[in-house]
């Protein structure tokens, strides 16, 4: 967070995973699990549901400091969620086995094409990032004022994009075949930032110049 609070997910693979904020756990969420930062210094979080019973699917809850949780949606499928400047909230929604991109209150922003997989979101101001996948070729994709630009396309795997403070876009990439940290700056230029010897599996969004990782390790 801004002021530097790190929230995270902890799971040892026995117990179930635990929500945890400046080292305290504050409440039980299930694996895989998906965070963002949200408004009044808590958190957004999707986790799988029970829908009608038997359907399994992903929504979207907002969670308070003090690990109070407020659910935001019934059968959603909101896989990823990210809050917008002006107080509302983006999501990755999967209808049909097709990725959309939607505003909470119901507007659609972007269609996946048929075949094409989204598998990360990212906002910031007016902007929306996702990372794509298309006829074998990943891609960054920028939605903005109801139009969709491609801003990087090739090979590499891509997922987990996060804005940075100057507007770049920061993300996971195997580019070499091992999964690390790359940014795409605003002039199109591309950066690596680790050199993990087993690969990173996951970012935060950058916070004064710090970005959290988790990182794949040998046993």
């Amino acid at each position: 967070a801004p002021e530097g609070t790190r929230w995270y997910v902890r799971y040892d693979g026995y117990s179930r995973p635990k929500l945890v904020r400046h080292g305290k756990s504050l409440r039980d969420v299930e694996v895989d699990s998906r965070l963002v930062l949200g408004p009044g210094g808590g958190v957004l979080l999707s986790q799988t549901e029970i829908c009608r019973n038997y359907n399994y699917y992903y929504d979207l809850n907002r969670v308070a400091p003090d690990g109070r949780l407020d659910r935001l949606t019934q059968c959603g499928r909101l896989r990823f969620a990210a809050p917008l400047d002006d107080g509302r909230t983006v999501a990755l929604r999967v209808e049909d086995g097709q990725a959309q991109v939607v505003m909470l209150e119901g507007e659609m922003l972007y269609r996946a094409a048929p075949g094409e997989a989204l598998t990360g979101l990212a906002a910031k101001g007016a902007d929306v990032v996702v990372t794509s996948l298309r006829d074998g070729r990943w891609s960054l994709v920028r939605i903005r004022g109801g139009k969709a630009e491609v801003l990087l396309t090739d090979q590499a795997v891509k997922h987990s994009p996060r804005f940075g403070d100057r507007d770049e876009v920061f993300f996971v990439a195997d580019y070499g075949k091992i999964f690390n940290v790359w940014s795409l700056g605003r002039g199109g230029e591309l950066s690596r930032w680790t050199r993990s010897a087993h690969g990173v599996r996951e970012i935060s969004a950058p916070q004064r110049g710090e970005m959290l990782l988790t990182t794949i390790e040998p046993d």
